[in-house]
């Protein structure tokens, strides 16, 4: 049987890629066990991870583990502090929909993602704890390719932040919004 060059390639990129993470994960799983042991905070993880090699696949790992659902699309964060976060996925046959573009709810999934890590960095400093109750997506072109995800805590007004989505030129894909239920943690 026959296979076409671009399905070698790509079966060889994502071996090298699987291969070399499994490795760096077994040098980092000493750290790895650490951060996650010590509850540190998905932007805490982020600092210490990004520094070293594939640093920021390892820190998207660790958040990962935490929100196992979230694991479907694949998503890298690519830039987080604590007024912004940016996250990507990439484009691939098990996030498609049958119109050979990336399913609505993966995307709704990388804004929910990349909003809620700014939101819960927002809620430890503020000693506060929430629950989403509203999620919506107002979507505006088919999605293809690498989606960047960018939110900005300036965007959360009235317990609501907004998160959008871009494709690889640049054009907006969708937006997601997310309302939370927010209260004072008891100590």
């Amino acid at each position: 049987m026959k296979y076409s060059g671009n399905i070698v390639k790509k079966a060889n990129y994502i071996i090298k890629n699987y291969i070399l993470l499994y490795i760096f994960l077994i040098i980092y799983t000493p750290l790895i066990a650490y951060l996650h042991m010590n509850k540190f905070s998905p932007l805490e993880n982020y600092i210490v991870m990004k520094k070293h090699p594939l640093g920021k696949e390892l820190s998207s790992y660790l958040i990962l583990l935490t929100s196992p659902y979230t694991s479907s699309i694949n998503p890298i964060i690519e830039n987080y502090n604590d007024t912004y976060c940016e996250s990507y996925i990439e484009d691939t046959k098990s996030i498609h929909n049958p119109f050979n573009s990336i399913h609505a709810l993966a995307l709704t999934n990388l804004g929910e993602l990349t909003s809620s890590l700014l939101i819960l960095e927002e809620f430890k400093k503020n000693k506060q704890k929430g629950i989403i109750t509203n999620i919506s997506t107002t979507y505006f072109k088919k999605a293809r390719g690498k989606i960047t995800a960018i939110s900005n805590i300036n965007s959360f007004k009235n317990e609501e932040i907004k998160c959008d989505l871009y494709n690889e030129e640049k054009n907006l894909i969708c937006t997601v919004k997310i309302k939370w239920k927010i209260s004072n943690r008891n100590k």
